[in-house]
């Protein structure tokens, strides 16, 4: 939350901090305030001045990219997600023709593009 006063000013004196937001009318009307600690809203209050909250909104996180999914949809799905698995008979015709051509594990992984684990 950031919280704004307006004040009457006969001279600017401007103490500057990270998002700070003043809007002068002129030099000596009224301006807009961010306070930005407990002692400047207090000392506001204390001098009778019109005081204005907002919530800033997800204010200073990334907010850039967000997730649109539709979670009722995900919530309702019911579909069996898994891998099937191969059985040891393929694993094995691998291991003999690798073994005729003479390649190691790492150097078959390496002419397919893979990992020696994999």
């Amino acid at each position: 939350m950031f919280i704004s006063a307006l004040t009457s000013v006969t001279f600017a004196i401007v103490i500057i901090f990270v998002d700070v937001v003043v809007h002068y009318l002129s030099m000596e009307g009224v301006r807009t305030v961010t306070l930005k600690s407990n002692s400047s809203f207090s000392a506001a209050q204390r001098r009778g001045d019109h005081i204005e909250t907002h919530k800033r909104w997800a204010a200073g996180q990334n907010k850039q990219r967000t997730i649109e999914k539709n979670t009722a949809k995900l919530e309702e799905d019911t579909e069996d997600l898994h891998n099937d698995l191969v059985d040891m008979d393929v694993g094995k015709i691998i291991m003999q023709a690798r073994q005729e051509k003479n390649l190691t594990q790492k150097d078959l992984a390496t002419k397919i593009n893979e990992k020696q684990q994999m």
